[in-house]
């Protein structure tokens, strides 16, 4: 799939696969291979991806299904990692990687950089939406379990890692997938978690459940027909079948996968033409188009990264909001922005696919203590470091700036 003004490459699928597609067909949000390796992504404010050089480009959803077909184990997945560099469409990612042997592995993009926990390296099989180097400090230095909330990403990634480490003994006669969703039912998020899916490596077999559709549905990987002339069959996530649902598959369409794709923009909210969404759908058949219609796209979005310095404390969360108008920013509701960690008194966030030749304004607070908000005193000051781009003072006339080149960083010392 085309991803921009540089050349692209193809590849022939050695592994059929079970995937999870929220925006169609060829952009997967994870799945299961013939060989028993799983993918997950989740998203990552801190996330920013390496500069193309001489690696082959994707976006951040093909890397999922490039893995499922060329790789069998998680081995090949990091040794595979290494010839590729994500040229990010809409999301900013980190992948969890598991196999049938029990390897395990971790991918993020810190800094322009790929980091991967392997190994010895990967001491908790468990991501949620911080880094997970960040992830394990905080569960493994003990907390009062009340940073950012208990649904913070941070106390979820400790539950998930006390459920872990339990004994096996204490599950006794218990099935895998009852073990695995009773986990992931201690981190789901009340109007916020849409799916929880089990991949069984061993068999595999996968079994899901979505918050529309709470029966259990198991999908077996040896029911299907991954023939190379075979055909692309679906099955809606939120159907209110139960058990096994193999039966309940049907031919995938061009029309239906169009449908599911506009599905998923318009409830993420992601701001793509129609046009656009149309030849994503329609690919390969209309990769001439589409090709086009992304060097266009290109051509009139730039990329902004967003730097805090000089900060006196390294932890707690930066709270980063980006606005585009002045109305937005007197009612601090950002069009963009996300919360990312504080390293050695720095705090970055880059924000990808905006508009050029538009006027923007960046907000931010330190959110030290990790209660989720900006703390004041009696008199409604704020105690917590914060303030806003240009100036810094509080006047979009003040903080706004121009977007007027590919890439632009904005500095902002505290």
């Amino acid at each position: 799939m085309p991803v921009g003004n540089v050349p692209t490459f193809t590849w022939l699928a050695k592994y059929g696969s079970i995937t999870f597609n929220q925006y169609g067909q060829f952009l997967p949000n994870g799945g299961m291979n013939e060989a028993g390796l799983a993918i997950e992504v989740l998203w990552l404010d801190d996330t920013e991806y390496p500069t193309l050089d001489v690696q082959k480009p994707l976006n951040e959803l093909q890397w999922v299904q490039y893995m499922l077909d060329n790789c069998s184990n998680v081995e090949e997945v990091v040794t595979a990692a290494n010839t590729l560099c994500i040229v990010p469409l809409f999301a900013k990612l980190h992948y969890f990687i598991a196999d049938s042997t029990g390897n395990a592995a971790v991918v993020e993009f810190i800094n322009g950089k790929m980091e991967v926990h392997f190994g010895s390296h990967l001491q908790c099989n468990a991501i949620t939406n911080d880094p997970y180097s960040s992830s394990f400090e905080y569960f493994t230095h003990g907390s009062s379990l009340t940073t950012g909330g208990y649904n913070a990403s941070l106390n979820r990634f400790s539950r998930l890692a006390k459920e872990l480490g339990l004994e096996e003994s204490t599950r006794m006669g218990v099935t895998p997938a009852d073990i695995g969703f009773g986990i992931l039912n201690k981190v789901w998020v009340k109007n916020w978690t849409k799916w929880n899916i089990v991949y069984n490596l061993t068999n595999r077999t996968i079994s899901f459940k979505s918050d529309i559709s709470l029966p259990i549905k198991t999908v077996t990987m040896s029911s299907f027909n991954f023939e190379a002339n075979g055909r692309v069959l679906f099955s809606n996530v939120n159907s209110f079948y139960a058990g096994k649902i193999e039966e309940h598959f049907e031919l995938l369409t061009p029309s239906i996968n169009e449908q599911i794709m506009r599905a998923g923009v318009m409830q993420v909210g992601i701001p793509i033409s129609t046009i656009f969404v149309h030849l994503l759908a329609s690919y390969p058949s209309q990769e001439t188009e589409l090709s086009k219609e992304i060097n266009q796209r290109c051509d009139t979005l730039g990329t902004l990264i967003i730097e805090v310095k000089n900060l006196k404390f390294n932890g707690g969360l930066m709270s980063i909001g980006l606005f585009n108008s002045e109305q937005g920013f007197k009612s601090l509701k950002p069009i963009n922005g996300g919360k990312v960690g504080v390293h050695n008194g720095v705090a970055k966030l880059v924000i990808y696919n905006l508009p050029l030749n538009h006027e923007y304004a960046v907000s931010y607070y330190h959110d030290e203590n990790g209660n989720g908000k900006l703390d004041m005193n009696r008199l409604g000051i704020p105690v917590e470091p914060y303030g806003f781009s240009g100036s810094g003072a509080r006047k979009y006339s003040k903080a706004k700036f121009l977007l007027n080149s590919p890439i632009k960083n904005i500095v902002i010392v505290e």
